[in-house]
């Protein structure tokens, strides 16, 4: 079991991302608790160690508060002379200090997801239900991002793997007896467990990917070790451990940096999230034509990545052709983009930047107030041209960026009216 959770390859993605490392942490951290508090008999000092690991754990995120979950099953699974009273209550302890902690600190919990969130989870529930799974028995492609709205891209065959597999292992859990069919079945409700509190983040954002098998995999190792007997355990390592080198071996080149990872995830599930990650590790390498063409491809499917909205007036903003960004950004309006504080923004800038003025006023007053620098700009811009240093002072906010901003803009139409004088 200890085999299957440290190597299975559909964990890649929590090792090879540095994003992840809190995911690995979590999971990290947790383990070793669990460690801490399962010895046999009673210790203050293995106790207190558990409290304060589960502290790291559920600090590295916040998932980790299913930790008292397990640590309960596993004690209920225990032969009564190994079992350690009251080592659950060192989770306990430790995941309530932290809560206690965030509220002296004044600390938020997080925001709940939407109503429209869940109802998306509702309708594709069942698509993922199956991708995620199928990850488990053909982790292929290995973390490629994958989004709610594009979930039924996997195809039917992935799905019927997927639920499936979960079918034959319950069915496996019931045929046996005894202690093993009680931490067979417990694995499972703990892969089952692991795998909904998933649900939130994906009902708050639509994507989800293979990082998130970092807790549910702790049950499927519970579950093979339920079943398999001591003697032949040491061969099965060794026999899964082949394997899972070798898919580790042939895709982690795809993780060697973001465009590379991008690339790879648009090639296995070319979904317009895919497009538009790509789109955006291009923009961060300077590569903004192809990050232009990449965030106007996603606009042009039949449903929008929204994400990419702003980004399709940016990118041509960088490549010095603010006229082609707001004539984009007046498309992608068109397409059914919302008027969001950063299109607001980039959309003003375009605008300013072509010397259209009126139309950079005009998009002002439609969308809504940007928080960043770019708008606020605009309008203190527009505040110089008219004569008006109050409402230039408004805008900028006391702020030096805001100002040079404005500047930069008036600046550049200057310029172009020289050039058209010349």
């Amino acid at each position: 079991g200890a085999a299957l959770f440290a190597l299975h390859p559909v964990q890649s993605e929590c090792v090879a991302w540095i994003s992840a490392r809190n995911d690995l942490m979590a999971a990290a951290l947790g383990l070793a608790c669990m460690v801490a508090i399962g010895g046999r008999g009673q210790s203050r000092l293995r106790w207190w160690l558990g409290v304060v690991l589960a502290m790291a754990a559920v600090l590295s995120k916040e998932s980790a508060a299913l930790l008292p979950l397990l640590a309960l099953m596993l004690e209920r699974f225990r032969e009564p002379v190994d079992r350690s009273p009251g080592s659950v209550s060192a989770v306990v302890l430790g995941i309530g200090l932290v809560i206690v902690m965030r509220i002296v600190l004044g600390i938020g919990g997080a925001t709940l997801p939407p109503a429209e969130g869940w109802a998306l989870v509702w309708a594709h529930g069942a698509e993922w239900g199956g991708t995620m799974l199928a990850s488990l028995t053909w982790p292929e492609p290995i973390s490629s991002a994958r989004d709610l709205h594009w979930s039924n891209t996997a195809g039917p065959g992935r799905m019927v793997l997927g639920w499936g597999s979960l079918c034959v292992l319950s069915c496996v859990a019931a045929l046996q007896h005894g202690q093993r069919r009680r931490m067979a079945v417990g694995g499972l409700f703990w892969l089952v467990c692991g795998i909904g509190i998933v649900l939130i983040p994906m009902a708050d954002k639509g994507g989800f990917g293979d990082r998130f098998w970092y807790l549910p995999l702790v049950g499927l190792a519970i579950y093979v070790a339920a079943l398999l007997p001591r003697r032949v355990s040491r061969w099965w390592a060794a026999a899964f451990a082949v394997p899972a080198l070798v898919v580790l071996a042939v895709r982690l080149p795809d993780w060697q940096d973001d465009a590379q990872l991008w690339a790879s995830a648009a090639r296995d599930v070319p979904t317009p999230v895919n497009h538009v990650g790509l789109a955006h590790a291009m923009a961060i390498g300077g590569r903004n034509t192809r990050a232009h063409v990449g965030f106007a491809g996603a606009l042009s499917s039949a449903r929008l990545a929204t994400e990419a909205c702003p980004q399709v007036i940016g990118s041509a903003v960088r490549m010095g052709h603010p006229s082609q960004g707001a004539r984009m950004g007046r498309w992608a309006l068109a397409r059914g983009c919302v008027r969001t504080e950063s299109l607001t923004g980039w959309l003003a800038t375009a605008e300013a930047l072509s010397d259209d003025w009126e139309a950079a006023g005009v998009a002002l007053r439609l969308g809504p107030a940007d928080r960043d620098m770019r708008a606020r700009a605009v309008a203190a811009a527009l505040a110089t041209r008219a004569g008006d240093e109050a409402a230039r002072e408004t805008a900028i906010g006391g702020q030096p960026g805001v100002a040079q901003r404005a500047d930069g803009l008036l600046k550049a139409s200057r310029k172009r009216m020289l050039q058209g004088v010349e």
